[in-house]
């Protein structure tokens, strides 16, 4: 196994639970790999192809990620890798279909995995394992953004040889191990953890009256790096005009732009060619950027598991970066309101059926229901994959699972007690004792004060504060 590292990825040594995680996939034994940003997880299934002389199936979350991952394969030389993605031209899906048993590595979405015109050829393949990349998602996204994760278990099952499965990820509490292994159908998988503490993070929480002031405040006098996320498509926007208009290397970033234009401004922030990046949750998933000093939540996270994957892009060169989540009384009420904006209910279901029973058209439907072309089709899967009862636990568990994450964070920030311990106790880590900790603890990195901003554009002002209402 040492020699294979030698010759194909040039490293002496394995970092970590590497080793451990692989030898348990050679043996064909399940695995669920937790371990943190920057400790080398995709090296876990890389290198099996090498060992095994087989082919390793990848389940990813994103088109940019998988590119990314497929680019630095190829650039230590291995050319027989492929994303399935939907960027593919027709004579490329062509060309890919007729070769896809050379591959060794191919990695997928799980609705390219099941919904494509290669369904069928992944389905006849064979493969040394099967890797769920960003393994959280199952949890975080299955049940009302991208249902067809929860299927994936079930599409391995189907296989004539059903391979070992690695299911890998940053962050993952019990209740996400749990769930992994329920969805995955693993059987009985063998549980690594890396060390979870990123001691070079300083955790900031601030109660603010303004967390526009204060935002502007600390980028416009701090060096490095950064991004700042906000929780909707406008207030990125807005933030990145503001800061164009002042003359800053700065863009923003969210899932409703065109997919070249996000690729730019990832492209450019890696380079070095934007300082700060505005962005919603959809930036950040991959990004293998070390320098990395400042990440900032203008706005409170919804889960433990959302602040803890978006805080790990910070410092990952190992020197000292800080994560600043600013908050305030009303956001407390925005996430409440932003956490059920999409979320599947029982009484959607009956007035979707009720409008069919109309023979109403789906976009008369749409309508009715004032939803998006998305969220119809998640309504459209639930009904196709599962029966009223089924249905209607899952509705019931996901409600109560975000209700209870959304209070978990609420009772964090209010706390006065370590703000890392208590992540660390959340994920099931050992309490550590550093100096340079967190805004709670004794050594406090830096005091300033919010009302020092004065914003000369009134509009700006205005129109940002409108956001918050």
């Amino acid at each position: 196994m040492e020699r294979v590292l030698r010759q194909y990825f040039n490293y002496s040594d394995f970092r970590p639970g590497q080793k451990e995680v692989i030898t348990s996939i050679v043996r064909g034994e399940d695995v669920i790999g937790l371990f943190p940003t920057s400790m080398g997880k995709s090296l876990c299934y890389e290198i099996l192809p090498y060992i095994q002389q087989g082919r390793v199936l990848i389940i990813s979350p994103l088109i940019s990620l998988m590119e990314d991952q497929v680019r630095r394969i190829k650039q230590r030389g291995e050319k027989r890798v492929v994303a399935l993605t939907s960027q593919l031209t027709h004579e490329e899906r062509e060309l890919v279909k007729s070769r896809l048993s050379h591959y060794r590595y191919i990695f997928c979405s799980p609705e390219m995995l099941m919904k494509s015109e290669f369904a069928t050829s992944l389905q006849s393949l064979s493969y040394s394992a099967i890797t769920l990349d960003e393994a959280h998602c199952i949890s975080q996204w299955g049940y009302d953004f991208r249902p067809e994760y929860l299927q994936v278990g079930k599409w391995i099952q189907k296989l004539a040889s059903r391979p070992p499965i690695l299911a890998l990820t940053a962050t993952a509490h019990e209740q996400t191990v749990n769930e992994l292994q329920y969805w995955l159908n693993m059987r009985t998988p063998k549980i690594f953890r890396g060390e979870m503490n990123r001691s070079n993070l300083y955790y900031d929480v601030r109660k603010v009256t303004s967390p526009f002031d204060v935002l502007v405040r600390y980028i416009e006098r701090e060096l490095g790096d950064g991004i700042v996320y906000v929780r909707t498509r406008k207030k990125a926007e807005l933030y990145a005009q503001y800061f164009i208009e002042r003359g800053m290397a700065v863009a923003s970033y969210h899932g409703g732009m065109d997919r070249q234009d996000r690729s730019l401004i990832q492209q450019q922030f890696l380079k070095g060619e934007l300082d700060w990046v505005f962005a919603t949750s959809a930036f950040g998933m991959g990004i293998d950027k070390p320098n990395i000093r400042h990440v900032i939540h203008e706005s409170i996270p919804l889960s433990f598991e959302q602040y803890v994957q978006e805080v790990g892009r910070a410092g990952r060169d190992g020197q000292n970066a800080r994560c600043l989540l600013l908050y305030n009384e009303a956001d407390l009420e925005e996430a409440r309101l932003f956490s059920n904006r999409y979320l599947l209910t029982n009484e959607l279901f009956e007035e979707y059926n009720r409008y069919r029973s109309l023979d109403k058209s789906e976009v008369e439907i749409m309508k009715l229901l004032q939803i998006e072309s998305s969220f119809m089709e998640i309504i459209k899967f639930y009904e196709t994959h599962y029966s009223k009862e089924e249905r209607a636990q899952l509705i019931h568990k996901n409600a109560d699972d975000k209700k209870k994450q959304l209070e978990l964070i609420f009772q964090w920030l209010t706390s006065d007690t370590c703000y890392r311990d208590a992540l660390l106790k959340y994920f099931h880590s050992e309490p550590v004792s550093q100096e340079r900790c967190c805004s709670n603890c004794r050594f406090v990195e830096e005091q300033f004060e919010e009302n020092s901003v004065t914003v000369c554009n009134s509009s700006w002002e205005e129109r940002l504060q409108q956001l918050f209402e």
